[in-house]
């Protein structure tokens, strides 16, 4: 809750330096028509200033009165917020009396259950919710509507909560950097990824997961939402053990930190129990060599900001700093409780060092020396079921559809860049660093480098 802001690009350097000239037709009574000052200014006219000073100072003073109605606040309550940014931890928007609680979904879950009496908790997506007035233009009875939500809640259950998932161990593949959302071939979504888990964790038939991790991290809050999972199958009375690939580093180790056992092989990069933020700021190059320059004005100080453009001030970057000491703490934290160790001890390993599988043993981050067979051999031997059956997760999307993908968009603008066919190294780290810089997640738990293993 920063404030607001409005920000616009101005382009008379940019034409000088191309050599075109702009004519702009402006009647003598325009002073406020502003869409053409881009062309004509390198800043904000006072004209203009003052008509978006206005707009932002009313659309302020019609959210901070609104939120300061609903929440018992003053608007020089919210005023101070802003200024000092206050909610630099999600902690800080309780004790502000921003929001009530923090929440994992299930949490969330739980509580609106607890809320309806004797009644099991059903749900309905906005798009179905919505459906009824918009599909056709037509509207409905009280009572087709009631029979379609129960239709198209039947559709959303064919697959039962507790449906039997084929095998009484799942293989969780875990792969790539992590991210919040949905996953794919190349990538860990927090979305995919949980909803594994937790498939995992209601199937009756499933009695242990072998989660097999190969990741130099990435989003902090998308790895933290996996992790939850691994609690609550833990907590289900499951087994979970984790099995690391080439890389399980800081992210990677985060959603291992829980598990009952974990094998490394000897090579395995782990640990980066650490956290940083990626802030781009590209005014200077779009000013120096593009001849762009910006203007802005804002209801607040630090309205907008980090924006990607032009350096934080000193106060933003402690602030902000401060974020990522809170998720560094909240990180070890969870190693400590996972681990078994104390709080010195993992501030010992921590401090974003990587350790080999081997160096890892010693320290106590992983168990034992193995690979994928060796820790699905020991969770039959656990559950004392030879030869169990296997069900892997998330389902293996179709390889077709993969490859028609590979040859559009992305890739098939590389080649056009002359990349060669066979160069997916290069291509691979591309598409990495552009997903990072793109991601909404600003904070990362994410190992600092790239590996390349060359015979």
């Amino acid at each position: 809750l920063l404030g607001l802001r409005a920000q616009s690009m101005f382009y008379p350097g940019l034409l000088d330096k191309l050599g075109i000239d702009v004519t702009v037709l402006r009647g003598p009574n325009n002073e406020y028509k502003s869409a053409v000052e881009p062309l004509l200014r390198k800043n904000y006219s006072e004209s203009n200033k003052e008509q978006l000073g206005a707009l932002l100072g009313e659309f302020w003073t019609t959210i901070s009165s609104s939120i300061a109605e609903s929440r018992g606040l003053s608007t020089s309550d919210l005023d101070a917020i802003a200024e000092d940014i206050g909610v630099r931890l999600p902690l800080d928007a309780v004790e502000l009396g921003l929001i009530d609680a923090v929440f994992y979904e299930d949490e969330f879950e739980a509580l609106l259950e607890s809320n309806l009496d004797s009644l099991e908790l059903e749900t309905i997506s906005f798009g179905e919710y919505a459906l009824p007035e918009n599909m056709f233009g037509m509207s409905m009875s009280e009572e087709n509507l009631a029979d379609l939500v129960s239709t198209l809640s039947d559709d959303d259950t064919e697959e039962s909560d507790t449906e039997e998932l084929g095998g009484e161990i799942a293989v969780i593949y875990a792969v790539g950097a992590i991210e919040s959302g949905d996953g794919d071939a190349e990538t860990i979504g927090s979305a995919t990824t949980a909803a594994a888990i937790k498939a995992a964790r209601l199937a009756p038939d499933v009695k242990a997961v072998v989660l097999r991790v190969n990741s130099p991290g990435g989003s902090a809050l998308a790895s933290d939402v996996i992790w939850r999972e691994t609690i609550l199958l833990k907590e289900a009375g499951k087994t979970l053990v984790v099995s690391m690939g080439d890389l399980a580093a800081s992210g990677g180790y985060y959603i291992s930190c829980a598990a009952d056992k974990i094998y490394a092989n000897p090579t395995t990069i782990t640990g980066s129990i650490g956290v940083f933020g990626i802030i781009p700021n590209l005014g200077g190059m779009y000013e120096k060599h593009l001849g762009v320059t910006f203007d802005e004005i804002a209801t607040h100080s630090h309205a907008g900001k980090p924006d990607g453009v032009f350096a934080m001030s000193d106060f933003e970057i402690q602030a902000y700093n401060e974020i990522i000491t809170g998720i560094y703490s909240d990180f070890t934290s969870k190693v400590a409780q996972g681990r078994n160790l104390t709080a010195a001890q993992v501030e010992e390993i921590a401090r974003g060092r990587v350790w080999s599988g081997n160096d890892a043993l010693e320290i106590g981050l992983v168990d034992e020396i193995g690979n994928l067979e060796d820790a699905i051999n020991f969770v039959e031997e656990l559950i004392n079921i030879p030869d169990a059956n296997l069900i892997y997760l998330p389902e293996i999307r179709d390889p077709f559809e993969v490859l028609i993908e590979d040859l559009t968009g992305v890739r098939a603008g590389f080649d056009a860049l002359g990349f060669v066919a066979g160069d997916n190294t290069t291509i691979n780290e591309i598409i990495s660093v552009k997903r990072m810089v793109e991601s909404k997640d600003i904070y990362q738990t994410r190992l600092p480098f790239s590996l390349l293993f060359i015979e």
